[in-house]
């Protein structure tokens, strides 16, 4: 008999039943979002929030998230429920390959392959997949991604290409001030202080973000208000598109009202209906921090580094009751801070393996960002 035959049997391997069971509940999300999204009754009653903010554009003035939207009018793509969903998949598959492209120039191929497909698979990680397709989420990930690869990059080329991220991200969505700029710009001084023969290339470029970043600030927050046009008015504009019939006001409403008016309801309906659900899904990102903070443990500024990439989106919780998606973006940044420590402070191979257990938290499911807890939601 040969020696297959005879020796003992080989264990199942962990990553193939993760990337499995992954995979089965990615394509049940996604099933059961195509089956409400072609049928407008669920438009209507279930999601409208989802179309309403695709309806934002620069057509009858600049307004603050309304980036995507204008692109969708100036190639005249009708901005529907299946368009929304075929672009928010493309973009979902399309931060997967960026993922592993960027993980495997920051570590090398030789390295295991074991984190950044657990990241991928990550129920933070896929923030369109299923139930919440239409979301400008994704666009600001996939920003912030390029933006963390090129900071990395020599040259003062990438100098410019890193102040265009930044302005096309604060132009996407405010709130990649906080989810995904911080992150970047934390990586940039973690570099900076690995690579001390470059630092004053990038003491340049740290200057030039921090410029574009207060400079976009400016922009959305003195002009990029509504000033012509009241929630009635853009929601008759919405309806006369014939995209939404019933635009969700809550969407509309959460753009026109100034950030205090915007605290001052969060804190309110946090207090009143989710404080027991958003305090689960902070014990399930403790999960995500505390195994990046064990695996930055040697060295400061690496746990400096995971905290500010990591606690930065939670602050969106005094501007937005969207408990679900801070803590998705909190623990997706802490996953792509332990790819980043890689190119500064590498585990050995044997604690890089144990990153693995991660894996069961695929058992919440990759279903998205506000019921990236589904029970929850």
């Amino acid at each position: 008999m040969s020696a297959s035959a005879t020796g003992p049997r080989p264990r199942f391997p962990f990553l193939p039943a993760y990337l499995a069971g992954a995979a089965v509940l990615l394509a049940v999300g996604s099933w059961m979002a195509t089956r409400f999204y072609s049928d407008a009754r669920f438009l209507q009653v279930w999601k409208p929030f989802l179309l309403t903010q695709y309806q934002f554009d620069y057509e009858h003035e600049f307004v603050k998230r309304g980036l995507i939207g204008e692109l969708f009018r100036l190639t005249g793509v009708p901005r529907t429920g299946a368009a929304l969903g075929a672009v928010s998949l493309t973009l979902m598959l399309g931060v997967a390959a960026l993922v592993v492209t960027v993980f495997t120039a920051f570590v090398g191929r030789e390295k295991s392959r074991a984190l950044p497909l657990a990241f991928l698979l990550c129920p933070a990680t896929f923030v369109q997949a299923g139930w919440d397709l239409g979301r400008l989420d994704p666009w600001l990930f996939t920003l912030t991604l390029l933006l963390l690869a090129c900071t990395r990059l020599p040259g003062h080329a990438w100098t410019v290409v890193c102040v265009v991220l930044t302005l096309l991200g604060v132009g996407v969505h405010e709130m990649f001030l906080l989810a995904g700029y911080p992150l970047a710009f934390a990586g940039l001084a973690l570099t900076a202080l690995h690579a001390p023969d470059r630092r004053r290339e990038l003491l340049i470029r740290a200057g030039a973000l921090v410029l574009t970043a207060g400079v976009a600030s400016l922009i959305i927050h003195f002009v990029g208000n509504f000033d012509t046009l009241t929630a009635a008015d853009f929601t008759r504009i919405i309806q006369a598109r014939g995209t939404v019939r019933e635009p969700n006001m809550e969407a509309i409403l959460v753009a026109f009202r100034g950030v205090s008016a915007n605290a001052e309801y969060t804190q309110q309906v946090l207090s009143y209906r989710y404080s027991w659900r958003v305090g689960v899904c902070a014990g399930v990102f403790a999960v995500y921090l505390a195994v990046a903070l064990w695996a930055a443990r040697r060295h400061a500024p690496a746990i400096l580094f995971v905290l500010v990439a990591s606690l930065s989106p939670v602050a969106l919780l005094v501007l937005g009751y969207d408990y679900g998606r801070w803590f998705a973006f909190a623990a997706q940044n802490t996953l792509v801070a332990l790819a980043f420590l890689q190119t500064c402070y590498p585990l050995p191979p044997e604690e890089l393996r144990r990153l693995r257990w991660l894996g069961l938290l695929v058992l919440l499911g990759p279903f998205g960002v506000t019921v990236g807890f589904p029970w929850l939601g």
